[in-house]
């Protein structure tokens, strides 16, 4: 099994080393990202991109202070630092396609060159403020479709750095070495390899313990739901018909928002998806928490970060600091950014259940329990109490 698992890694590295060898200054590592024809008249503003990039870089290097500050801790990355890091790369990346379109189509070569000359020094601030952080470098490489930052764009900027001209210049300016580089690469394919081929493992032993299931029965419990809800309102649920239930710490299986006009955000094995009441409401148990502070601009925030995460798919690997892919409790995670919700470790990686988004909200004065419901009753405003005693069942 390990020797396996070794020539999986193995293979991994050595097809990912041919593709992103291909790449080259006119393809560089930024081809997948397309240009904004808004940005067309860019060409002549150098001067201000690379101001706006030094505000940029200068943004990042506070990023990641405070994250390494958290890093000390030994905690799961608090959701509002992930947001921010990929907020501040898509910002990168914008200038770079740029700068990339600008390289490839000027006519006027002194802006050409410059053009190159500042996407070569992109590559080497992207070393410098993430590339020497292991934990950091893979969480960006893992990458988050909700900003445009593809997978593997940090890997592609360094093999970019590494493989493009003036290399002697370069070496001088991050005072490393490739043989530094290459050592980085090869653990982190391997790592990328091991990483999700344990989240296909997973994928395969969920996706047949979904299928056993009784027939769901919505029309039971949606009236009873829907009056009570708002914008915003988190709701978890409990579905004793499902086998998936059983094996999923805790007492509650399943976490959603509600956005407005009966829909409600959720992730489902298919992936985020917004669904109507009947096909959300297959649990027998339900509850509702609020955020007593939901201003107008926290809900625009919410709403704005939830459909930005529409279409990701569902997280096998249940990790909590890689928000390209979700579970459920994930979304509630990324999305509320501003709770300092409780998470777990396991296997390596923090994880955040359904159980710990009710935990989170018994200790949290700003967010509160509105309704508990099950096949008996409906609790208005349940006491922390009782919530507790469910969850520690």
């Amino acid at each position: 099994m390990r020797d396996n698992i070794i020539i999986v890694c193995l293979f991994v590295f050595c097809v990912s080393t041919i593709i992103t060898s291909c790449g080259n200054y006119k393809v560089g590592y930024i081809s997948e990202i397309p240009f904004n024809e808004n940005h067309k008249n860019d060409f002549e503003k150098l001067p201000q991109l690379k101001a706006e990039k030094e505000i940029l870089n200068f943004q990042s290097k506070e990023i990641m202070k405070s994250i390494k500050e958290q890093q000390k801790e030994a905690k799961a990355l608090q959701a509002n630092e992930l947001n921010l890091l990929f907020e501040n790369l898509q910002k990168h990346l914008k200038i770079d396609s740029v700068l990339h379109h600008k390289y490839m189509y000027a006519t006027n070569i002194t802006l050409s060159d410059s053009a190159k000359q500042m996407i070569l020094e992109s590559a080497v601030s992207y070393n410098i403020l993430f590339q020497n952080n292991k934990h950091i470098r893979r969480i960006i490489n893992r990458g988050d479709m909700a900003y445009d930052v593809p997978p593997r764009f940090l890997a592609k900027s360094q093999h970019y750095l590494w493989s493009a001209t003036h290399k002697d210049d370069v070496q001088k300016q991050i005072k490393a070495n490739k043989s530094s580089y290459l050592k980085k690469t090869t653990l982190d394919n391997g790592f990328l390899a091991w990483y999700y081929l344990s989240g296909s493992v997973s994928k395969i032993v969920a996706s047949v313990i979904s299928m056993s299931h009784l027939e769901p029965h919505p029309e039971k419990y949606i009236h009873k739901l829907m009056p009570l809800l708002e914008k915003g309102d988190i709701i978890c649920q409990k579905s004793g018909n499902r086998l998936s239930d059983k094996f999923i710490p805790g007492y509650f299986g399943h976490v959603a928002i509600y956005l407005v006009d009966s829909l409600f955000a959720e992730v489902i094995l298919n992936g985020t998806v917004i669904s109507k009441p009947l096909k959300f409401a297959e649990g027998d148990t339900y509850l509702i928490i609020r955020h007593k502070n939901l201003t107008p601009v926290r809900e625009e925030r919410v709403v704005n970060l939830t459909m930005a995460q529409m279409d990701k798919k569902y997280d096998f690997q249940y990790d909590a600091e890689s928000p390209n892919e979700l579970t459920c409790a994930e979304l509630i995670y990324i999305v509320y950014d501003f709770v300092k919700w409780e998470t777990g470790h396991t296997v390596g990686r923090y994880l955040i259940t359904p159980d710990n988004i009710v935990s989170t909200a018994c200790k949290d004065p700003e967010l509160e329990f509105i309704s508990f419901l099950d096949k008996k009753n409906v609790v208005d405003k349940p006491k922390k109490s009782f919530i507790k005693k469910l969850i520690k069942k």
